[in-house]
């Protein structure tokens, strides 16, 4: 699973416009920050883990609503592509045990 999800699959990204590189798509981006804003608006959430993090985008939008935001994705590509100021709350990761006891929600 590890290598579906390597630099070739964010280059050739496939949305509903046709391939776009995921790492410099504006739509994905705004897209990230309407979910952020509408998550804080339903569910209000103290601590957010974002399984499948990708990119970080998710998080890094939820920080900006001041949530703590955590996000794991299994891809190491993906996790070295975060922006500078989240990259600390990103990480690469496969399987983890529940972790319902620290977070408020998981997307």
């Amino acid at each position: 699973m590890k290598l579906v999800y390597n630099e070739d699959y964010y280059k050739e990204y496939l949305t509903g416009d046709g391939k776009v590189e995921y790492e410099k798509s504006d739509d994905i981006k705004k897209f990230m920050k309407t979910v952020a804003k509408k998550i804080v608006e339903k569910y209000n959430p103290k601590v957010v883990l974002d399984a499948g993090c990708a990119m970080g985008f998710l998080v890094e939008a939820l920080r900006n609503e001041k949530v703590e935001a955590y996000g794991i994705d299994i891809s190491e590509y993906a996790i070295s592509r975060v922006p500078q100021a989240v990259k600390k709350y990103c990480f690469a990761a496969g399987a983890v045990p529940s972790l319902s006891m620290w977070f408020s929600l998981h997307s």
